[in-house]
């Protein structure tokens, strides 16, 4: 399994604050076992973390509504409102998104540029019978017309 992420042309430079999208070791560890665990369905979920450190170290685990879970995810419109009501009840802030790609890289496809909100993260696992064969983080362009690949930092918690 490998965590990547490098810094593409349209990202900010390698050991910026904006270049890494930071979590705990075991935040990144919950995410790969729900891949593992729903596959060969995609898994999807939030990541939330402390407004002032900006470092996930929360995942909440949403459901896949869509009808085709083994290429597609879809999370209903209730869940994201329990979620919003979570997160502020406990004082922490949404930072990223993130789901799987069963069989597949852990790039962001059609469905995804389609699907995702400008500006946000999505953390994205590649996952396979085996296990998980890599995890990479993307932020999709204010201008919505690709993504930026940050880098995963880890802080072991």
């Amino acid at each position: 399994m490998a965590v990547t992420g490098r810094s593409t042309p349209n990202s900010s430079p390698p050991g910026s604050a904006r270049a890494a999208f930071s979590m705990t070791l075991p935040c990144l560890t919950a995410v790969q076992e729900h891949a593992c665990r729903d596959y060969p369905a995609e898994a999807c979920g939030a990541l939330a973390g402390d407004r002032q450190q900006q470092i996930a170290h929360t995942i909440v685990e949403l459901p896949n509504a869509a009808t085709t879970k083994r290429v597609r995810f879809r999370i209903p419109p209730r869940a994201l409102l329990s979620l919003e009501r979570r997160l502020d009840a406990a004082g922490l802030q949404l930072l990223a998104y993130y789901h799987s790609h069963p069989d597949s890289p852990a790039t962001p496809s059609v469905s995804d540029l389609k699907a995702a909100v400008p500006g946000t993260t999505s953390l994205i696992v590649g996952v396979g019978p085996t296990g998980v064969t890599d995890v990479r983080s993307w932020k999709l362009r204010d201008d919505h017309a690709g993504w930026t690949e940050r880098s995963i930092h880890t802080e072991i918690a």
